[in-house]
């Protein structure tokens, strides 16, 4: 479950970010997180990965309030939430196995839990035959679910997404979504922040719109 309670975040120089931010998704639920650019977005799933603290306000994931983690915690507490961005942020001198192993040898997996690990998430992805070759010669689409197989190789309970679907055409962004709905399937609590109102209406999930920093509207799927 993700928890916002009366959360703000200003920058320096009395910029607002986010205004008294009020709502929960429940566990195993998919949402998307809408509203103009500018609007707080990025703002609020950076305060869920902890890539920023809130100025006032309590956030909690999965029963844990965030602003109690520290240090090493942080690091473990990351390791069940996978993050999506626009730009998939490959690195381009890493096969593309080395790019989803990333996270893994980072937390300091054994090798042959490694292979098993990057090999069933490129499998998800239908990426399993492109493992060793380099980003550069991979489409947009392939770059992006090289991105979401690196997110979901820890297997999180949670999968946090900014703007995936901006640089990618109608069909591969559907493609993009049926992807998340099939992480949501198997139990992922999914929220994912696009400006794309078609994409939206066409998947009919739960809404949540912000402007300039506060909530509007909080559509609950019919």
């Amino acid at each position: 479950m993700i928890t916002c309670k009366q959360v703000s975040k200003k920058y320096p120089g009395e910029v607002t970010a986010l205004r008294d931010i009020n709502f929960s998704l429940p566990k195993g639920k998919m949402a998307f997180l809408t509203g103009h650019s500018g609007a707080g977005k990025s703002t609020l799933l950076r305060l869920l990965t902890l890539l920023e603290r809130p100025s006032n306000g309590q956030v909690m994931v999965n029963g844990v309030d965030l602003s109690s983690l520290k240090g090493a915690k942080i690091a473990k507490f990351r390791q069940n939430v996978g993050v999506v961005f626009q730009d998939p942020m490959l690195l381009n001198d890493r096969s593309v196995y080395e790019n989803v192993a990333l996270p893994l040898y980072v937390a300091g997996y054994a090798p042959l839990d490694i292979r098993k690990r990057v090999q069933a998430a490129l499998e998800t992805v239908k990426l399993l035959g492109k493992a060793n070759v380099m980003p550069a010669s991979l489409s947009g689409g392939e770059q992006q679910r090289v991105g979401i197989a690196r997110a979901i190789v820890n297997r999180p309970s949670i999968l946090l997404a900014d703007e995936p679907t901006g640089n990618l055409d109608a069909e591969l962004a559907h493609s993009i979504i049926r992807l998340f709905e099939r992480f949501n399937q198997v139990g992922a609590t999914v929220l994912i922040a696009t400006h794309n109102v078609e994409l939206i209406e066409s998947a009919q999930y739960p809404v949540l719109g912000l402007t300039k920093g506060q909530i509007t509207h909080e559509i609950e799927n019919t």
